[in-house]
């Protein structure tokens, strides 16, 4: 894997709530809107991902774990696999949420992983202020278990 970019946002939520809809697999498709739907492949924590058709990978295997630093999510696509690393920093009632998205080092795309990198990284932080925008709804005790 290579690093290929970071994002960061500042979100007015715990981290505990930003924690628990980033370790919910089905909460997705609540703040990443070209995923259409999750689905559970086994008892491993392995999901299948289905987006819509303007997605690099029309299918995706996705592995979610934690430590104590950060949540990871690995995920094997048809086309080009990542794993994108979340680390969350606790400022009081704010929340900052720095994510690390590295990609395989031979992809099978047909464009250059350099000029894909700004087209996705702006997806990514699409994506990662739906996370906050959703995460900034709930409290401790709503957010999805």
């Amino acid at each position: 894997m290579q690093d290929f970019f970071d994002n960061t946002i500042g979100v007015q939520a715990r981290a505990s709530v930003i924690s628990q809809l980033l370790l919910n697999s089905a909460a997705l498709v609540q703040w990443d809107p070209e995923i259409r739907s999750v689905s559970a492949l086994n008892s491993d924590g392995e999901f299948e991902l289905f987006r819509g058709h303007s997605a690099i990978n029309r299918s995706e295997k996705l592995t979610i774990s934690a430590n104590d630093t950060a949540i990871n999510y690995r995920v094997k696509g048809d086309r080009l696999s990542y794993q994108v690393q979340f680390q969350l920093t606790a400022k009081g009632e704010m929340t900052v949420v720095n994510e690390s998205v590295m990609v395989e080092t031979s992809p099978k795309l047909n464009v250059p992983l350099t000029l894909l990198r700004p087209i996705a990284q702006h997806a990514f932080m699409t994506n990662l202020r739906g996370l906050a925008n959703l995460a900034e709804r709930w409290s401790d005790s709503e957010a999805p278990q």
